[in-house]
């Protein structure tokens, strides 16, 4: 029969520390002892996961252990947390958290953990950022071109900034960064001539910081939109913008009627209008509006240039002519550079250095058929247009000698348009004379001129004029007197005392 050792199960149940029952060994009335897994657990109520403000303090837990325990820091690098106490036997226990004040400027963390054999509690432990906030330095200046400027804010916090009031001149432009933070402003030019402060004030909850900006005045100053204007015959209205940082005076020209200030209700004090009336006269005129500080002797002016009324004028705007061949003397008035178009082939522009600067001489060829003619030349200028008209007669029975063209009638004063004349000679050959028929009236003039065969530039020639040679009781006017102005070949150019002219053909 198998004999059963009581002895060594009853040792084997001292050496077994349980605080569970088991199941009887299996053929005996004896009950093993099984040992119980081991426990620790929070109270209820135990916050797992506290936040400390930066200054630190303490904390206690409480928990309750099936065994004895011990209480830690996981990885033991946390030197600002002290645990009191580090162990403790099973059942209620209670530990103190002490945390030290956080000198940084980021929050930190730190796990405890409590541990009953293999069971283990844990707590995170969380200690907010020392908060900071510091600046650059708190003084800025400037030239009047003002500038930017930047202002290092490090903080860990919520932080605004803003200008004092009246310094808009300091105007944000941008901010960057996450925990250094870089504040950009820019300082607008000054174009007053004082200096001026302002200040950018940095606020957040720890206080403010002011940043003070100083910034010198401009040089005086006048500046003109244009010191330039030009208006058109026509005349209008024009204006000028006027940039100071001083007072400004405006002077008009004395004694300029046609140029004034428009003045409204609307005015302002750096625009002026002016107004220019219309140039009715053939030149251009100009005047020039001052600016100015008489204090700082500061001045700037505008010129005003008005064009002239153009024009074409021509003197006679019409010439009738015989058939001869003749030389058209044409007295040409103008402001501008004309363009001149002929429109027929049978008169030719002449060239000669007699010619002055408002005379123009046109060749005329002779009319050899037996109608009158017409032609015209035109003068053009932009939208200015002026034609004289050129007629001249047919042919006659007695007209193709020699003659006298251009006589200015008896007071020597206009070509009469509608003479034929002709030319003789008395018998001793020393006295000119020519005889003048009006068709018109059939008037005859009688001119004769001593000595004809010396003539030359500069010499006087005397002429007897006698009206109505065929009336009865002719009217005679003596001793007028001619003075060869040029010889153009057979041509000969005479002028009267008045400055009349007449051409002569020998």
């Amino acid at each position: 029969m198998r004999k059963i050792n009581y002895m060594g199960w009853a040792v084997a149940a001292l050496l077994i520390v349980s605080c569970q029952g088991g199941t009887n060994i299996p053929g005996t009335d004896i009950t093993p002892g099984i040992v119980d897994a081991p426990t620790v657990k929070w109270d209820a109520g135990v916050n797992t996961n506290p936040v400390l403000d930066a200054t630190g303090g303490s904390l206690s837990v409480s928990f309750t252990s099936s065994d004895a325990w011990k209480a830690s820091i996981i990885n033991g690098r946390a030197d600002w947390l002290r645990l009191s106490p580090e162990s403790g036997n099973k059942g209620k226990g209670t530990l103190t958290i002490q945390v030290s004040p956080n000198e940084e400027y980021d929050e930190r963390r730190a796990t405890v953990q409590v541990k009953c054999g293999t069971a283990q509690v844990t707590l995170l432990v969380t200690q907010k950022q020392k908060d900071a906030f510091t600046a650059t330095a708190s003084k800025q200046e400037f030239g009047a071109e003002g500038g930017d400027f930047t202002i290092q804010v490090s903080t860990n916090i919520a932080f605004s900034s803003s200008v004092t009031a009246g310094a808009e001149w300091l105007v944000p432009v941008q901010t960057k960064g996450l925990t250094n933070h870089t504040l950009i402003y820019k300082v607008l030019a000054n174009e007053d001539t004082q200096k001026r402060e302002g200040a950018v004030v940095v606020s957040s909850s720890l206080g403010q910081e002011t940043f003070k900006v100083f910034q010198q005045g401009s040089e005086p100053t006048l500046v003109l939109s244009s010191n330039q204007e030009t208006v058109s015959a026509d005349g209008g209205t024009f204006t000028v913008e006027v940039r100071h940082n001083v007072e400004v005076s405006m002077e008009l020209p004395q004694g300029v009627e046609w140029l004034s200030e428009v003045t409204t209700r609307a005015m302002s004090t750096d625009s002026y209008t002016f107004e220019v009336s219309a140039n009715d006269t053939y030149e251009s005129r100009e005047a020039s509006i001052r600016f100015f500080n008489e204090e700082l002797g500061l001045s700037e002016s505008v010129k005003v240039t008005q064009a002239q009324n153009n024009a074409i004028l021509l003197s006679p705007d019409k010439a009738e002519l015989s058939y001869e061949a003749t030389v058209l003397d044409i007295l040409l008035r103008t402001n501008v550079e004309p363009e001149m178009e002929i429109g027929v082939s049978w008169i030719q522009r002449v060239d000669t250095k007699a010619l002055t600067e408002k005379h123009l001489y046109f060749q005329v060829e002779e009319n050899t058929g037996s109608e009158p003619r017409e032609g015209t030349i035109t003068f053009r200028h932009e939208d200015l247009v002026q034609t004289l008209t050129v007629t001249q007669g047919m042919q006659t029975d007695y007209s193709k000698e020699p003659g006298f063209y251009g006589m200015a009638g008896l007071t020597w004063t206009f070509v009469p348009q509608k003479m034929q004349l002709r030319m003789g000679r008395d018998a001793e050959g020393t006295t000119g004379v020519f005889t003048l028929m009006e068709p018109s009236t059939n008037r005859l003039i009688q001119i004769r001129y001593a000595p004809y065969a010396s003539l030359k530039v500069g010499s006087t020639i005397s002429v007897n004029l006698i009206q109505n040679v065929d009336d009865s009781r002719p009217s005679v006017q003596e001793n007028l007197s001619f003075q060869v102005k040029s010889i153009d070949g057979p041509f000969v150019t005479l002028v009267d005392g008045e400055g009349h002219e007449a051409i002569m053909k020998q």
